[in-house]
């Protein structure tokens, strides 16, 4: 997609951009997710957003791209920071002619890992004020890039960020023309969909996947995050990079723990307008599946050993989290005040009742309080 500049000097009035989305709602009809942008009285429509992309062998990676440019509000302000695990010549001649990109090329079977790449990508983050890490299989709705920062602002507290599990996208949806306007007529607003704990690994701390549908006019707190949909103000990227000698079990709720020790709050946005394609297998089997054998930390061992150690440690299981150095817990709140909050139990590997309600905050009664007995391993 080519650089359109008189499309991006008219992409930064608002009075332009409140046109676009009544142009818009007068083809899909009166939506939340429109009415939403319409009530935004002052969008910021230049602040540059890094967007962040850790890819491994993807045929999704460049129909990603391109949704994202295709549906924002400013496509001129969105930067690329990619990790490209893979050599596919098509995907590669993309991404070499992708405009405002950073990337780093690694070949497949030199990946280093889903983790390391975050953090590859982290380090390719420069002056744009906001960071956005996502996955390399999604697809957006129209001015999602205002959206998200809309929702941003409206968390109480300057140090925190939003992050949720986007809408899954359908096959029918994956295969649509990215200018699809079905994207956006399926935007949920006013419904926070939060990252809860389920249960405990056997080896390390983390959680399976389930949600709480909470109905809300605002953001949600929340205290875990999810890695392929996490976006703040770019400071985060610098103040807390990702552990590169994780694997990808718990990967999501020990840099959730980093993030909250080191005082950021994390939200969960009540506009969701981000697509993600769940179960890639099914799509694409012949994906190469690195995680099979996970690549070497960097103390020579395994990343499914080296994140064991790594949670325990985090998590005051044994050893100090020196060891960690800039990879461990942050000093404006301990680990076991994170624990506390977000309501689980990593010594009893148990989860307490009020995080799968999504219930982070106020007042807990005994009840809440109580151990979910099914979640002991």
């Amino acid at each position: 997609m080519s650089f359109d500049k008189k499309a991006a000097l008219e992409a930064r009035r608002p009075e332009l951009f409140h046109k676009k989305i009544k142009s818009l709602e007068q083809k899909i009809g009166t939506i939340p997710y429109l009415s939403y942008l319409l009530n935004v009285k002052e969008p910021d429509l230049t602040s540059k957003i890094a967007i962040q992309i850790p890819a491994f062998c993807d045929p999704e990676l460049i129909p990603t791209i391109q949704s994202a440019l295709a549906k924002a509000a400013n496509p001129s302000r969105l930067h690329f920071c990619i990790c490209l695990q893979d050599n596919d010549p098509d995907r590669v001649k993309f991404v070499m002619g992708l405009p405002n990109c950073k990337y780093i090329q690694i070949q497949p079977e030199e990946a280093p890992g889903l983790c390391a790449a975050r953090n590859i990508c982290q380090q390719m983050v420069d002056d744009e004020q906001y960071s956005f890490h996502i996955d390399s299989h999604m697809r957006f709705a129209d001015f999602w890039d205002a959206a998200l920062i809309a929702c941003l602002k409206e968390n109480p507290v300057k140090k925190s960020v939003i992050s949720g599990y986007p809408i899954s996208l359908t096959e029918k949806m994956r295969t649509a023309d990215i200018y699809d306007t079905a994207f956006t007529s399926g935007t949920a607003v006013h419904y926070c969909f939060l990252a809860t704990a389920l249960d405990f690994h056997e080896l390390s701390m983390t959680y399976r996947c389930q949600f709480a549908y909470k109905p809300s006019q605002h953001n949600s707190e929340s205290a875990f995050i999810s890695g392929g949909c996490l976006f703040g103000p770019s400071e985060f990227d610098k103040e807390v990079l990702n552990d590169p000698d994780m694997y990808h079990m718990s990967d999501e709720c020990s840099y959730a723990a980093r993030l909250w020790t080191h005082g950021w709050r994390i939200f969960a946005p009540h506009i969701e307008c981000i697509y993600h394609l769940y179960h890639r297998q099914n799509t694409y089997p012949e994906i190469p599946i690195f995680t099979k054998e996970p690549a070497l930390s960097s103390t020579g061992c395994s990343k499914r050993t080296s994140e064991q150690v790594h949670n325990q440690i985090l998590f005051g299981e044994f050893g100090s989290p020196e060891y960690l150095g800039i990879y461990g817990p942050g000093k404006e709140h301990t680990i076991q005040e994170f624990m506390n909050f977000a309501g689980i139990d990593y010594y009893n590997r148990v989860v307490r009742v009020f995080n799968r309600k999504g219930d982070y905050t106020g007042y807990h009664t005994t009840e809440d309080l109580a151990i979910c007995t099914e979640s002991k391993k």
